[in-house]
């Protein structure tokens, strides 16, 4: 699975980076700080998902994920934030994400739960 990440905090880059460097079946394909370069990546890199902060510069994760829907509908999108996932998670589900995660997790659910949202074929593609 082809990721684009997108987060306006070079430590969470980074700590992404270094969560999913092992995993050979989730491939980085790109990066974004702002909801413009995600966009504009997204458009280049054409990538299968992409893991987006809800509070980005420009923007917030909510109107990125819209427009992502509206432009690229099999792209999924995975909404991350550091406030309680339970209050950004029905935000996140109104605007077409895939999934919701607080940051705290990302270390021990993050692949996992890549993984869940392609199914049982995650691993072959």
């Amino acid at each position: 699975m082809r990721i684009l990440i997108a987060d306006d905090n070079d430590r969470v880059r980074s700590g992404i980076r270094g969560i999913l460097s092992d995993e050979q079946d989730l491939e980085i394909c790109g990066e974004a700080i702002d909801a413009k370069q995600v966009l504009n990546q997204t458009r280049e890199l054409l990538p299968d998902l992409v893991l987006l902060d809800v509070h980005m510069p420009d923007s917030d994760g909510f109107q990125v994920t819209r427009q992502l829907r509206l432009e690229f509908p099999k792209t999924k999108v995975f909404i991350m934030s550091q406030d309680d996932a339970a209050m950004v998670s029905p935000g996140a589900f109104e605007c077409g994400a895939a999934d919701c995660m607080d940051k705290a997790y990302l270390g021990t659910d993050l692949a996992p739960r890549l993984r869940q949202l392609l199914g049982p074929d995650a691993r072959d593609r």
